[in-house]
């Protein structure tokens, strides 16, 4: 019987972590419900290996206006024989008064790997973080130094 009364106490409770938690997810890409879109093909030597979905649009960000710039990246390859994908996903948040990048995110895709960077520029300090392999790094970097 306390096993039931138990129970009954802690389903509420998960599903109310559970809505919490996707609540405060976000889709990757901020530009796909609008924005402009741009397409481009992935060539080499004349030869069409992929492709490339470009979106830009503005939003707030802290209250903020800045301009977003998603990349996806596809490449069709094979290697050794065998049929493999890679790409990169990169989102970049800038300030359209100075044009500088504010964060940029970017997703490394090779097969079924995916290697993740995050790096937060503000004032003279730029701070990577890549919560795949665990570094966390801060730098200084001139007010002349683009990121790209």
């Amino acid at each position: 019987m306390k096993k039931k009364e138990i129970l009954i106490k802690l389903v509420p409770l998960i599903c109310t972590l559970l809505l919490a938690g996707s609540a405060g997810a976000q889709e990757p890409n901020p530009c796909k419900t609008g924005g402009q879109t741009c397409y481009f093909g992935v060539e080499m030597n004349d030869v069409l290996y992929g492709y490339s979905v470009e979106t830009y649009c503005n939003g707030i960000l802290n209250g903020k206006q800045v301009r977003y710039e998603y990349s996806d990246v596809v490449i069709k390859m094979s290697l050794l024989g065998a049929d493999m994908d890679a790409g990169f996903k990169c989102k970049y948040t800038i300030d359209p008064v100075t044009r500088r990048a504010l964060q940029i995110e970017m997703d490394v895709i090779n097969g079924e790997s995916v290697v993740t960077t995050i790096t937060t520029i503000t004032g003279d300090t730029a701070r990577f973080s890549s919560p795949t392999s665990g570094v966390n790094k801060t730098i200084l970097v001139d007010s002349d130094v683009i990121f790209a």
